[in-house]
């Protein structure tokens, strides 16, 4: 199968110009004001703003004039350019965002840290071969190794727009960080990956 291009940017909200931290039009003001935290807020609004940027690179579309919706599954969508997906995701400061014009796409992104409930959520959220490669263990520390799971089920669920609707154990995405195509109920096919710096993991997932 030929492999979906897809641009993904990382970035810490350290990095963002005080002039990003705008609202563009009257949803995206209200969404703001609605975050109790003003780190929060302002997380929000860089993610936008470099969504918007994003965007435009791929449809040639003015930033500002870019217009949001849902699709029937409640998805968001560039109501102009509905063909042209993306997707974002946030961890304490930073900002990961995805976007193809080939597939729907999810992306995914935690924060490494110390999880010392990692195998006790795994009985939820992983099904029984990724429970016994947790407790197996490899070369990664055990709450990578979770983290990892973790974030590629949130990438195959937001790439296929079911969420958390659909039960976590009942997709089988691996703790490991290379390629994998992972199968969501019953025709739904997608292909999931990681990466993973000195301080954050990622996953991202387009459909087949």
């Amino acid at each position: 199968m030929t492999q979906v291009e897809i641009e993904l940017r990382l970035i810490h909200l350290r990095d963002v110009p005080a002039a990003a931290l705008r609202a563009q039009c009257r949803q995206e003001s209200e969404r703001a004001a609605r975050f109790r935290f003003a780190r929060h807020r302002d997380r929000f609004l860089a993610g936008r703003t470099l969504l918007r940027h994003m965007l435009a690179d791929w449809s040639g579309l003015p930033a500002a004039r870019l217009r949001f919706g849902q699709s029937g599954n409640g998805k968001p969508i560039l109501l102009d350019r509905p063909a042209l997906h993306f997707n974002l995701s946030y961890a304490d400061q930073a900002i990961l965002i995805g976007v193809s014009e080939q597939a729907q796409l999810g992306v995914d992104i935690e924060q490494r840290r110390a999880f010392p409930e990692a195998r006790a959520l795994a009985e939820d959220i992983f099904d029984r071969q990724e429970q016994a490669a947790l407790r197996r263990g490899s070369a990664l520390p055990e709450s990578d190794l979770f983290l990892c799971g973790w974030t590629r089920k949130e990438a195959c669920l937001k790439a296929s727009a079911h969420g958390l609707a659909l039960d976590p154990a009942s997709i089988s995405t691996g703790l490991e960080t290379g390629a994998r195509h992972v199968r969501i109920g019953r025709t739904a096919v997608c292909r999931v990956e990681t990466s993973m710096d000195d301080h954050h993991i990622i996953s991202w997932a387009t459909m087949i």
